[in-house]
């Protein structure tokens, strides 16, 4: 089974938790929807000097609750059986009109273009995932005092697999008012244990 059907497993749990914290927050207005608009715009042209920390923000406010229609793993198990390049890149668009937000989207699409042998919207792709891992990762989440917002599971997997850390544990702790994720795994550069905090937005 392609790695790529694990999408909506990973996001699901966090889909979900962003509509019930949305029932305690502002309800998400137009601007809102504006905003994330001319952000998905821009990310999908490729364009990677977008402000990704505004976008992933946004998308976790603007968050669907889960309903019918094909789940983004089906699209994408769709796009790579697909019989030629543009019906698959029909199904990866249907996935990002919903969760173009999300790292792990690009992630899954980036390998899907590279087995499909699309090497152009591969490396678009992996372009853009740099620039969520940028954003991600800003704050250094070495410790829990620069512990990284993040707005789903998926994010926190994606910047451990960015550095090459390989996941050995994870403990949901608390920090400050909130809940904080802490990985800890292998250091590739240095071989010894490291810990990543995250800061749960969900």
């Amino acid at each position: 089974m392609l790695r790529e059907l694990t999408f909506f497993a990973a996001l699901l749990p966090a889909s979900m938790g962003s509509v019930a914290a949305q029932q305690q927050e502002t309800v998400p207005t137009a601007a809102d929807s504006a905003a994330y608009a001319t952000l998905l715009s821009r990310v999908l042209a490729g364009d990677t000097t977008a402000d990704f920390t505004t976008f992933r923000l946004l998308a976790r406010k603007l968050a669907p609750s889960a309903g019918e229609g094909p789940t983004p793993a089906e699209q994408l198990a769709r796009a790579l059986a697909a019989p030629d390049s543009l019906s698959a890149r029909a199904h990866v668009d249907s996935v990002f009109e919903v969760y173009g937000g999300h790292v792990q989207a690009h992630i899954d699409a980036a390998h899907l273009y590279q087995q499909r042998g699309d090497s152009t919207r591969a490396r678009r792709e992996g372009a853009i995932v740099r620039a969520f891992i940028a954003s991600i990762g800003a704050s250094g989440g070495l410790t829990l005092e620069t512990a990284m917002p993040v707005t789903n599971l998926s994010e926190e997997y994606a910047f451990l697999a960015a550095r090459g850390v390989r996941r050995e544990k994870q403990a949901l702790i608390f920090c400050g008012d909130g809940r904080c994720d802490a990985l800890t795994g292998v250091d590739p550069q240095t071989g010894s244990l490291v810990t990543y905090y995250f800061r749960l937005l969900w």
